[in-house]
């Protein structure tokens, strides 16, 4: 699954540069379902930067309090995914999810474009 960032320069020129990626990390691609179900076939879709907020205030919750993980961000199910448990992999990606956005919140700028796309 992949985050990309589209910026236009002063020109107008339009750059694309991949900062995010996570693999069967099924917890956040249920949250970018939640988002926009198109998600789910493998579309590109367009978020915002305060919701990739909201994604990452939901990680921090429920790295403080992991009774929290089957309510606020349960997995998914497939075959794609190694574990639907609430295990050491789960709760790393909570963390990656939360340095990504971290990182997009300190270089975000006024008109950046967030698209996420899962891809199998």
């Amino acid at each position: 699954m992949y985050l990309t960032k589209k910026r236009k320069s002063l020109n107008n020129e339009v750059k694309k540069t991949e900062i995010g990626y996570w693999r069967r990390a099924n917890q956040i691609f249920k949250a970018f379902i939640d988002i926009n179900e198109d998600a789910l076939e493998c579309n590109k879709i367009e978020v915002t930067l305060e919701q990739l907020i909201e994604i990452r205030n939901l990680c921090k919750q429920v790295l403080q309090d992991n009774s929290l993980a089957e309510k606020l961000l349960p997995p998914l199910k497939g075959f794609f995914f190694r574990t639907y448990d609430f295990d050491e992999w789960y709760f790393e990606e909570l963390k990656n999810t939360i340095t990504i956005i971290d990182y997009i919140k300190l270089m975000h700028w006024h008109d950046d474009k967030y698209i996420f796309q899962a891809s199998w």
